[in-house]
């Protein structure tokens, strides 16, 4: 065993099987992928990574598994074992600038699913087998599909973001992501349902209120939405013209990922040198859910997993601004749900939904579906003219 230290966690005591599978060259690679993608062009401080938050998510995974059996949860060595890797490998499939590629990949298998192909064609397939460990059934606790003991990785409020909250958090430098500790003892497992205890409806609040914080202050922030949104471009454009392959993007870490759109001519170097260079573009039209005509919304976000139509926009856009098509860019998000508002309260031997015992979890739920916002980016000089046009597209 080894004992790590953590800012967030202090003392992190890790395993031989754990230390065994940090080491190998899929979860190294972790190193090298930042946790909160372009955030730092905001808060500097923002330059930690998923193999930190991979092992603090491996070290709260074990904090929620020790109340279960404390009360009364039986589980066997075995699940112990797999449910722990599974908490070190949930992020194993995430690409390189991870945040900003993902609208660049939509389409594509999502990365619970490339974990489980990672974990099955690399060197930690043959480490599992020799522990006795099943790499089908750690896949299936990362995608959540292993009952009730997988819901502590992929689940309501688990472990990913019990972790991701905090780390975030202390690395932006801001007071957003508090979340009380005392959840980690309020688990329980009745009737095959992973629940809060009735004690714990005041610390799954405060879950739900940093998300919601961190999601509108730190995660959706106007310069890191612009920056993503333009990086996520050049993916693309690198990706139809043969620059990278697909395969790249879950072997290669940020900075060298960034170096192949920066350092090779092509429709994306453009886009990648500006961002690399903090020179984004401007924010030329925003508009928030509240003001957006709900067929806009719906076309909006059929553009936004549809590009040909999305590229039609744009294109009607710089056609009516009589600027290049390449200066304009939609940033289109999904539309944001907060699972965490979905958590089930064990009271008096009763699955509740959260929502009914906490008016503040119902609030906050629709507060933030209302916090999603679409917006138009283009160049400083062409701000003027693309807004414009953008306000005869969408305002009716």
């Amino acid at each position: 065993m080894k004992i790590i230290r953590d800012p967030i966690h202090q003392n992190i005591i890790l395993t031989d099987l754990d230390i065994r599978i940090i080491d190998t060259q899929p979860f190294q690679r972790l190193r090298k992928v930042k946790q909160t993608g372009m955030v730092h062009l905001v808060y500097p401080g923002a330059q930690h990574t998923r193999f930190e938050h991979s092992i603090g998510t491996r070290y709260v995974a074990e904090q929620i598994l020790l109340t279960l059996k404390m009360h009364g949860f039986d589980i066997n060595k075995d699940d112990e074992k797999s449910l722990y890797a599974a908490a070190l490998l949930h992020d194993i499939g995430h690409t390189a600038l991870s945040h900003s590629v993902s609208d660049a990949l939509l389409g594509h298998e999502s990365h619970e699913n490339i974990a489980r192909q990672i974990i099955k064609n690399t060197e930690i397939n043959d480490i599992l087998i020799n522990e006795g460990l099943s790499p089908d059934k750690i896949s299936d606790m990362i995608t959540g599909k292993y009952g009730p003991l997988s819901h502590i990785i992929k689940g309501e409020i688990d472990a990913d973001r019990l972790d991701y909250l905090r780390r975030d958090a202390y690395y932006c430098g801001v007071a957003y992501g508090v979340v009380d500790t005392r959840i980690f003892t309020e688990y329980r497992i009745f009737n095959n349902v992973l629940a809060i205890s009735r004690k714990g409806l005041r610390p799954a609040e405060s879950v739900l209120f940093a998300r919601y914080l961190m999601y509108n202050i730190v995660y959706n922030h106007k310069t890191v939405r612009i920056a993503s949104t333009m990086l996520s471009r050049a993916i693309e454009y690198a990706l139809k013209n043969n620059v990278i392959k697909l395969e790249d993007l879950w072997t290669l870490g940020d900075e060298e990922l960034m170096m192949i759109l920066v350092k090779n001519d092509g429709e994306h170097k453009r886009l990648a040198q500006l961002v690399y260079n903090r020179k984004l573009f401007k924010r030329a039209y925003y508009q928030e859910w509240d003001e957006t005509n709900k067929d806009t919304i719906k076309m909006l976000l059929h553009a936004r997993t549809n590009p040909v139509l999305r590229n039609k926009i744009e294109e009607e856009i710089a056609e009516t601004a009589k600027v290049n098509p390449q200066d304009v860019l939609m940033d289109i998000p999904e539309l944001p749900i907060l699972e965490e508002a979905e958590v089930k309260i064990l009271v008096n031997n009763n699955i509740m939904d959260i929502k009914s015992l906490s008016p503040l979890s119902e609030a906050l739920s629709m507060a933030y579906k209302r916090a999603w916002s679409f917006a138009v980016y283009t160049t400083q000089e062409n701000k003027e003219s693309v807004t414009e046009a953008a306000k005869k597209m969408f305002r009716f």
